[in-house]
């Protein structure tokens, strides 16, 4: 990841990763304890709810931080709980973008990016 390029002067690969890797953490614990939350925009898309500056401290974006924590436990359930607040359910956000994506297979589809559902179209 770009990211991880961004040593500081005297910095080495080794202080680097663990730079990285402490700040990946703290934001794995703030995920959970909700001192950092997520958010969907109009289009389903994933980003910070309180704003921009979650990776500033190890000079990473908030996208790189993002990415790195996607898979973890604490980031699923905190977009499970922006899922909730934006009252979008059976949601699953995939790729880099956050695609919205219908989950499970149920009947039903959106025409505005994940906002609200309705049954198929149907023809008689």
């Amino acid at each position: 990841m770009a990211c991880w390029g961004m040593v500081a002067p005297g910095q080495n690969a080794e202080e680097r990763a663990r730079e990285v890797a402490d700040l990946l953490a703290q934001v794995r614990a703030q995920l959970a304890d909700g001192r950092i939350k997520l958010a969907l925009d109009a289009r389903g898309a994933v980003r910070l709810a309180q704003g921009a500056g979650l990776g500033k401290p190890a000079r990473m974006a908030d996208v790189c931080v993002l990415q790195q924590v996607r898979g973890s436990t604490e980031y699923r359930t905190a977009l499970l709980a922006a899922e909730q607040r934006a009252g979008v359910r059976g949601v699953a956000l995939i790729g880099a973008r956050g695609v919205a994506v219908r989950a499970g297979g149920g009947a039903g589809h959106s025409h505005d990016g994940g906002r609200t559902w309705h049954p198929d179209h149907k023809k008689g």
